[in-house]
């Protein structure tokens, strides 16, 4: 069965790299609001795998509001079944100047470096094959929808 639902998003741009440890990508994303207009989403991730840790850094920005820079530092924790059980610190700098620190324990799907991998794999491929990132967002979007 096809998923015949409209993409909620249209990538204008991507560029997703291999790094040393990791990957980044830097993106513009153009949302559908449920009343008709849009919004546009500007974002940059770098993620690092450091072992028994990792890093991340996020900084994005959507339409005129002011960008959002956050810094995570996960330390892996115990795994059951398809979850690992993290601890993790969230430094987030505020548009005041201030950092607002967040410590917690997350639930991390294991299954999601998996996706990560697949969908960079895809990218790789259809770049190569010429298509756009948004042609091949729509492909994947387009796909059978494993739930049916």
């Amino acid at each position: 069965m096809q998923n015949d639902t409209p993409a909620p998003m249209r990538i204008l741009d991507l560029q997703w790299r291999e790094a040393a440890g990791g990957h980044e990508f830097e993106s513009t994303i153009e949302i559908s609001r449920p009343d008709g207009s849009k919004s546009i989403v500007r974002e940059y991730w770098r993620e690092i795998d450091l072992g028994d840790s990792y890093m991340t850094v996020r900084h994005a920005v959507r339409d005129a509001a002011p960008a959002q820079t956050f810094f995570i530092y996960g330390r892996k924790g115990e795994v059951q079944g398809d979850f690992r059980t993290d601890r993790t610190e969230m430094l987030t700098l505020q548009t005041d100047g201030s950092v607002r620190r967040t410590e917690q324990t997350v639930k991390t799907w294991l299954k999601g470096d998996a996706m990560r991998a697949k969908i960079a794999a895809w990218y790789r491929d259809g770049t190569e094959a010429g298509l756009t990132a948004d042609e091949i967002f729509r492909l994947i979007w387009s796909l059978e929808n494993p739930a049916n």
